[in-house]
């Protein structure tokens, strides 16, 4: 049981990595790009910000035990109609989760002999995910009294919640 829920883990980690990881990503467009004969013309990622609310008493930061952070991510390419649908296609296929949040077409109209005539313009906008890493709760810390004794801290925390 337990070799299986490894690599489960393995495969969730694939897709939602404790790293930004952008050099990858980088690598995996550019590939898409190429095998689907699309011209990448720019990847623009942002600052990563926490996916969720935070729970009551979670401080929700970037660097919060557990928390899912999102990266937007604009990607812009060109190409034949075709091989825009196969860049598409092959974007929900990743083994980085991208979600695609936005997505801008649009005809390039172009009097260069270069460059073939109906090509498409895409603009997306996404996200890609970081998960960091869940750290167990702290162990009691114990001190030693002056005549020796082990004896438990107490840590006092107040309780405040916003309304």
């Amino acid at each position: 049981y337990l070799p299986e829920l490894q690599k489960q883990t393995a495969a969730i980690r694939t897709k939602i990595p404790t790293t930004p990881g952008m050099a990858s990503l980088l690598r995996q467009l550019s590939t898409l790009a190429k095998t689907s004969g699309v011209q990448l013309v720019a990847v623009t990622p942002s600052q990563p910000a926490p996916l969720t609310a935070s729970a009551p008493g979670a401080s929700g930061a970037l660097n919060a035990p557990g928390q899912v952070n999102a990266i937007p991510v604009g990607v812009a390419v060109t190409g034949r109609f075709a091989n825009v649908r196969l860049f598409l296609s092959g974007v929900e296929k990743m083994q980085r989760a991208m979600l695609v949040t936005g997505l801008s077409i649009t005809r390039e109209e172009s009097a260069s002999d270069d460059s073939p005539g109906n090509q498409l313009k895409v603009d997306l906008t996404s996200r890609v995910f970081i998960a960091n890493k869940g750290t167990p709760a702290p162990a009691a810390k114990t001190s030693t009294t002056a005549d020796g004794e082990d004896g438990a801290a107490t840590s006092s925390s107040s309780d405040t919640t916003a309304n």
